[in-house]
């Protein structure tokens, strides 16, 4: 992508820590194009709703050379830089109300990817639920499915090994694309690179945080058209994503497991997979 002053500009206000999608909202409403924003005095930012006096500072201290720089940094090493303005951007992401202004993409994710389900869980997962992720992620991948995951270890990173064996992956991070986390997946992070993308909404460097962990679950469903608990408890982290998930309108799914997440979701009246291959049949027969 050619580094036009309105693409510069878009990215270095997207990176200005808690500028999300809402706020970017606000403020393009309010300035129009992100040029504006970072031109802005301090005074006029402040009269943008929510906009707190450490984001005005922040903002006021873009360096849009720095930002080219980066940019230019970021596409050498084959990392994509996303805007949520252009066509690129995956369409049902951009359709939800908090979607990111920027995502860094490294690997081949296409806007043709028409079938997209979500597989979360557990970092400890039974042993039972350990294998049906795998053999969830083989199956729906083998049927034309591409998984999105959080490249966690557990039930996400059996969910992406088993896409890997016959179909494509997809993993949203906590951290940058270039400073992979756990550090145990960079492996799988690379042959999801392969065979689908990485995505993030931090910039390529930046370390992981619990907040980022949990903010990129919106990410995870809104990526996806369903989303499948393998297993949790209530309050595990992979709870995040089915609530995201119900906000977006996203279909929920849960498997037919004791965890008290699942039996949860199977008390609320989702959709329960038995934990069978027949199970993973009759969930692909709904589609």
């Amino acid at each position: 992508m050619t580094q036009d002053s309105a693409f510069v500009a878009w990215v270095g206000l997207s990176l200005v820590p808690r500028v999300g999608g809402k706020l970017m909202a606000r403020l393009l409403n309010h300035f129009q194009a992100p040029e504006n924003v970072l031109a802005a005095s301090p005074d006029d930012l402040r009269a943008v709703p929510g906009i707190g006096s450490r984001t005005v500072e922040s903002i006021q201290n873009v360096n849009l050379e720095e930002v080219s720089a980066k940019i230019e940094a970021w596409q050498m090493a084959g990392i994509e830089i996303l805007p949520h303005y252009v066509a690129d951007y995956p369409p049902m992401l951009k359709a939800t109300h908090d979607a990111p202004p920027l995502l860094f993409k490294r690997g081949n994710w296409s806007n043709a990817i028409l079938q997209t389900v979500a597989i979360v869980g557990t970092r400890e997962p039974s042993p039972a639920a350990h294998d049906f992720a795998y053999l969830l992620g083989e199956k729906l991948g083998e049927a034309g499915w591409t998984i999105v995951s959080g490249m966690a270890v557990g039930i996400d990173t059996q969910a992406h090994y088993g896409a890997l064996k016959n179909g494509a992956t997809v993993a949203v991070l906590g951290c940058g694309v270039h400073n992979l986390y756990p550090p145990e997946n960079k492996s799988l992070a690379t042959q999801i690179i392969q065979q689908g993308a990485l995505f993030s909404e931090v910039a390529p460097e930046v370390s992981p945080s619990s907040s980022q962990l949990v903010a990129r679950n919106r990410i995870i469903s809104g990526l996806s058209q369903a989303v499948i608990l393998v297993e949790s408890d209530v309050d595990g982290g992979a709870m995040h994503t089915i609530r995201f998930a119900r906000e977006q309108g996203r279909i929920v799914f849960g498997v037919d497991f004791a965890a008290s997440g699942n039996q949860q979701l199977k008390a609320e009246g989702a959709g329960m997979i038995t934990p069978t291959p027949s199970g993973i049949e009759n969930f692909l027969a709904l589609f």
